[in-house]
């Protein structure tokens, strides 16, 4: 978010039109003084650039923090409720692994009804690679 709002800024300083509502709203938002607005554009392109590389550093980690914030959420649940922290964290995870299958199943099913993908592969129970060409593609299970 700050890397928008920098850019919001240097857009500002070039004479672009930005609104200054949204500038106020996203400052205020990364927790900014309103003193930014008067930086010259040299400055404002270095707090752009360097947000950006803070922005890589973060998302270059991003799997490591996701399972961190997990174990933590796990650990504040498991605290306050009747469940140990393994459980909780196994529920953590495999609530996320359905998400994320229900996203690729809905993206696919949108791909599918546009005409554009013929093949989908699959891996059945066995872990064996099927390929799909038939409609419909994929088969609607109420598992995993």
């Amino acid at each position: 978010m700050p890397s928008i709002v920098w850019s919001l800024l240097v857009s500002k300083a070039k004479g672009r039109k930005v609104s200054s509502r949204f500038i106020a709203r996203s400052l205020k938002k990364v927790n900014l003084l309103a003193e930014v607005r008067g930086y010259d554009e040299a400055t404002l392109q270095e707090r752009l650039k360097s947000a950006y590389q803070e922005y890589y550093k973060i998302k270059s980690n991003a799997k490591e923090l996701r399972q961190t914030a997990l174990e933590n959420l796990a650990e504040a649940i498991a605290a306050s409720g009747n469940m140990t922290q393994e459980k909780m964290l196994k529920a953590l995870r495999e609530r996320e692994a359905k998400r994320n299958q229900a996203r690729k199943i809905r993206y696919l099913r949108g791909k599918i009804h546009t005409g554009s993908t013929t093949m989908v592969t699959t891996q059945d129970a066995q872990g064996n690679k099927i390929e799909l060409t038939n409609y419909p593609l994929l088969p609607i299970t109420s598992e995993g």
